[in-house]
């Protein structure tokens, strides 16, 4: 058998495995135990590996596992000589006389499994380390893939009987009626708030402000006490502050980040930087973040934190280290880690999206569908749901193309073009991109400062300056 390099046998129990595949053999109702926590490469030995291998095949096929169906079917693809012969099964099946300390067998299996390959990797991660042309930022993804892999590879997770289930739903409900919080009533009436475990896209083309409501989305939480975390990829933590100030001060964001402030208006940011810094907002602004990377983050700030929901700017500047054959496929295996992440760790994750340019092509409104989120379908495949942001103002078209034809100044609509678990429906808004605002349509022309200061007038505050008019809209460029 082989040694490690101080010349000892690798952590294994083979003793085990010979009792967990003779268990398999004999009872006819402990592959469905063993099949659920164990997979071939968790055995020491070769030969067993082979011999689990034929009863996950003969499992998976529905046919019976006993002596002579594994037998045969290793004689059938020519490795029953390679284990041994018969006399090696025979010998197995007399190795357990029962199933009562299978589960326990199993998980020092596991544990045997995980001790062996952390040799093996934090081996190659040894050797990768000594060579001069090795990338560290390469290294560190390789430490991160290569342990999460080992991670992931391990189904400890008890299935739960369906009276279990129901318990839990109902004991969750009573607790926590709704998901997270929506600056938006009739968001938080569809879907009942961000729910656990959804991944929520918000899709837009540029400039039409998915920043700012992810943001508003992320304040509403932070407000009502529960810890929230930002992923900004492409604005620094001074640039998301600056915003933040903006929301809740209705200082004009160009204002702030200029610094052309008046002293009394200095001041009055002081008042709602200090409101800002009580609330549980964790940001972090790492460039490129791999999913690896952003799991391993996610799950220090959920540990030492708590955080219940988070955010991601945005999707497409995520990257992954070991490059794929093109976009599409690096896209799609983003978009399913971080449908996994938000199903681990319990939480919804909002990522922010582009949409292609074939939007700026299009005649007439240019309103977006849902085919044009960019570089792959496996985003809407992995959504739960699916929100697009549309704002006529940005280009320049002054009323709606709907039956009413209002103006669009200061508004826009945020379309639910997927709900996996309800009504799609179509949402108009009001929205200040100076102020980096989104609210109610009919809370467009309300000062909304005492919202944040918990109905409390703040001092130095200037006078509220409201929504511009709509033939102002037109004529200023808008941040967003």
């Amino acid at each position: 058998m082989p040694k490690n390099g101080r010349g000892t046998l690798p952590p294994n129990a083979i003793d085990l495995e010979e009792a967990v595949l003779s268990a398999v053999i004999n009872f006819k109702d402990s592959i469905y135990q063993v099949a659920e926590l164990l997979k071939p490469e968790c055995f020491y030995k070769l030969q067993h590996q082979v011999i689990f291998e034929v009863c996950l095949d003969l499992f998976n096929k529905n046919k019976p596992i006993d002596l002579l169906t594994v037998s045969n079917e290793l004689k059938r693809i020519g490795k029953l000589d390679e284990i041994g012969g018969d006399y090696a099964i025979i010998n197995l099946t007399k190795k357990v006389s029962g199933t009562a300390h299978l589960q326990y067998h199993c998980l020092v299996i596991i544990e045997k499994y995980v001790k062996r390959k952390s040799i093996e990797i934090s081996a190659n991660i040894i050797d990768n380390s000594h060579r001069d042309d090795m990338d560290v930022f390469e290294l560190l993804e390789t430490i991160y893939r290569e342990f999460g892999a080992v991670s992931d590879s391990i189904n400890i997770k008890k299935s739960k009987n369906f009276k279990e289930a129901v318990n839990d739903f109902f004991s969750e409900k009573n607790s926590h009626r709704g998901g997270y919080p929506s600056v938006i009533s009739k968001i938080n009436h569809i879907l009942n708030g961000y729910q656990k475990t959804d991944l929520i896209i918000l899709a837009a083309r540029p400039g039409m402000g998915k920043t700012a409501l992810a943001l508003n989305e992320l304040l509403e939480s932070a407000l009502k006490g529960i810890p929230v975390a930002f992923f900004s990829m492409e604005m620094s933590i001074k640039q998301v502050v600056a915003r933040f100030l903006s929301i809740v001060s209705g200082i004009g964001i160009q204002q702030i980040l200029s610094n052309n402030l008046s002293e009394s208006e200095m001041n009055y940011l002081k008042e709602c930087s200090k409101m800002l810094s009580g609330l549980p907002i964790f940001i972090d602004d790492t460039p490129a973040l791999s999913p690896v990377e952003l799991k391993i983050k996610l799950s220090k700030l959920q540990k030492e934190n708590g955080i219940q929901i988070a955010f991601v700017d945005y999707l497409q500047l995520m990257r992954i280290k070991d490059k794929k054959n093109n976009r599409e496929q690096e896209i799609s295996e983003i978009s399913g880690s971080l449908k996994a992440i938000a199903k681990e760790m319990d939480i919804p994750m909002v990522a922010l999206s582009q949409l292609s340019r074939s939007v700026e092509t299009r005649g007439g409104s240019k309103r977006p569908l849902l085919s044009d989120l960019r570089d792959s379908g496996a985003i809407e495949q992995d959504a739960d749901v699916v929100m697009v942001i549309y704002r006529p103002e940005y280009y320049k078209i002054k009323y709606w193309d709907d039956e009413d034809g209002k103006l669009t100044a200061n508004q826009a609509d945020i379309e639910i073009a997927k709900h996996r678990n309800g009504e799609t429906k179509l949402i108009r808004v009001g929205c200040m991109l100076k102020y980096m605002r989104f609210m109610d349509l009919e809370k467009l022309h309300e000062d909304l400062t005492r919202k944040y200061f918990k109905g409390k007038e703040p001092e130095n505050k200037p006078e509220f300056l409201p929504a511009m008019q709509p033939e102002e809209a037109f004529n200023d460029d808008m941040p967003f």
